[in-house]
C-alpha cells in the first residue's frame, strides 16, 4: 500500500535496539537536572544517576536556573543548572567515597563539570573530597585549580589554566594511580582539559596521601564537605559527575559541537559534511545564517552510523531539510542512538520504508515537524524496522 504523511509534529521516542553493556568506571556522583526536578531541590533533595544516592542540600542549599552552557554539551543532558549563591551546595551520602585505597583498585577517579564563576567568593570549591582533592576557582587570582595533599600532609596546588568569570567553562581532572604503598599514599598522573575533550596540561609524579580519609568526610559540590564558609561557590555548576576510575577523552562528558555553515548539501560546512566528521556522541548545530533556510539534499540520504544530536532549536525562523523529492533525509543505522530537534523535515520520497527517517537504532525526535514525506510501502514520515537478531 502506498501512502503519503500529512504534515505533522512529533515528539517521541523510539527504542529497538538492545545495545550490548560494556565495561566502564563505576560513576559515583552525576547530577543531571532538569525543571521537573525543581520541587525536589526545593525540599532537600538532588537527584543523583550515580551509585552513591541523592545528594542534599548543603548550607543554604541550591536553587536552579535555565542558564546553562552549549560547549560540549551531550545529547541527553539536563536543562538547569545549580545556582550556588556563595551559602550553599550539595553533599552527596557516606563518607570516604574516594579514599586512596578505592582509588589505587579503580586506577583513578575524574572529576568533570561545567561551572560559571560570577567574580565573587574566596575559595570558590567546585568538587571538592574531604576538603583535601578539589577543583577550585579562587578569587583573585586568573586559574581554576586543582588541589590535593602530599605526604607531608600539606596542600599542593596545581594551576591548570585561566578561567574567565561570568562565562560558562568546562573542567575536567583525571588522576590515573599508578600504585599504593605501604603508607596508603597512591602515586600517578593528573591530566587536565578545559573547554576541550582534548588534554590541555598534565602533571606527573604525583603522591596523594591518605590524610584526607582520616577525616571521614564526603564529597561536596559547590561547596567544602565540612561547610567552611570561605568555601562556598560564587555562580552556576552545570552536570557535575565524579567518577572512580580514569575516564579517557573519549569518555568525558564534554562532546565537540560541529556547526552547519552552508545550505550546500555536500563539503565544507555542509551538514552531510558535519555529520560525516562529527566524533561519537557530538552535537551538530546552525549557524544563525541559515535561520529560515532550506538545505535540499541532491546526493542521496544522510547515514548516521553513530551517536548523534542535531539540533536546530537555536533558529527562531527554523530549519529545513529537503529531500526533493527524490529521496529519504536520514537513515539512522542499527546500534546509533540519534536525536532530531527542531528540525521541519520534508518532501522525502523512497519505495520502501521511512520517507523522512528510516530508523533502525533509538531515534529521538523533539519537536520536529515532517511535512509531505511518502513511502512506498511504509511510514511516509518515519519508517520502524527491528534489526536482525
Amino acid at each position: 500500500m502506498k501512502f503519503k504523511k500529512p504534515a505533522l509534529t512529533l515528539s517521541f521516542l523510539v527504542c529497538i535496539s538492545l545495545l550490548a553493556p560494556s565495561a566502564r568506571a563505576q560513576t559515583l556522583i552525576h547530577y543531571t537536572l532538569n525543571n521537573t526536578d525543581a520541587s525536589q531541590v526545593a525540599g532537600g533533595i538532588v537527584t543523583n544517576s550515580g551509585t552513591l544516592g541523592n545528594g542534599t542540600n548543603g548550607g543554604a542549599g541550591i536553587t536552579l536556573t535555565n542558564d546553562i552552557p552549549t560547549n560540549g554539551v551531550p545529547a541527553g543532558a539536563g536543562n538547569r543548572a545549580v545556582v550556588c549563591n556563595g551559602a550553599g551546595g550539595i553533599l552527596a551520602p557516606g563518607t570516604e567515597q574516594l579514599n586512596n585505597t578505592a582509588i589505587a583498585n579503580a586506577g583513578g577517579f575524574t572529576y568533570e563539570t561545567w561551572f560559571k564563576w560570577n567574580g565573587a567568593g574566596n575559595v570558590n570549591a567546585i568538587i571538592d573530597y574531604a576538603g583535601t582533592q578539589k577543583l577550585i576557582r579562587p578569587s583573585g587570582q586568573p586559574d581554576v585549580e586543582m588541589q590535593y595533599y602530599n605526604t607531608n600532609n600539606s596542600p599542593v596546588s596545581i594551576l591548570i589554566s585561566a578561567a574567565a568569570s561570568n562565562q560558562w567553562h568546562y573542567i575536567a581532572a583525571v588522576f590515573t594511580a599508578a600504585g599504593l604503598d605501604s603508607h596508603t599514599n597512591v602515586t600517578g598522573n593528573f591530566t587536565f582539559y578545559l573547554d576541550t575533550n582534548t588534554s590541555t596540561g598534565s602533571l606527573s609524579g604525583v603522591t596523594i596521601s591518605p590524610f584526607g580519609d582520616s577525616l571521614n568526610r564526603t564529597i561536596g559540590v559547590g561547596m567544602h564537605p565540612a561547610g567552611f564558609a570561605s568555601d562556598f561557590f560564587n555562580g552556576l555548576i552545570y552536570e557535575p559527575q565524579v567518577t572512580l576510575g580514569a575516564l579517557p577523552a573519549s569518555s568525558l562528558l564534554f562532546k565537540p559541537g560541529v556547526v552547519v555553515t552552508t545550505t550546500n548539501d555536500a563539503g565544507a560546512g555542509s551538514l552531510r559534511a558535519a555529520v560525516s566528521n562529527a566524533v561519537n556522541g557530538a552535537t551538530i548545530t546552525f549557524a544563525a545564517g541559515l535561520n529560515g533556510q532550506t538545505i535540499l539534499l541532491t546526493n542521496g540520504q544522510i547515514v548516521l552510523n553513530q551517536n548523534v544530536a542535531i539540533d536546530g532549536s537555536a533558529l527562531t525562523g527554523g530549519i529545513t531539510l529537503s529531500g526533493n523529492h527524490t529521496n529519504r533525509i536520514f537513515m539512522v543505522n542499527g546500534g546509533v542512538s540519534a536525536t532530531l530537534t527542531s528540525l521541519t523535515i520534508t518532501d522525502g520520497n523512497v519505495s520502501d520504508f521511512g520517507g523522512g527517517v528510516y530508523n533502525l537504532g533509538t531515534l529521538t525526535v523533539n519537536g520536529c515537524t515532517f511535512a509531505g514525506n511518502f513511502a512506498g510501502t511504509a511510514g511516509g514520515a518515519v519508517g520502524i524496522r527491528a534489526p536482525s537478531l
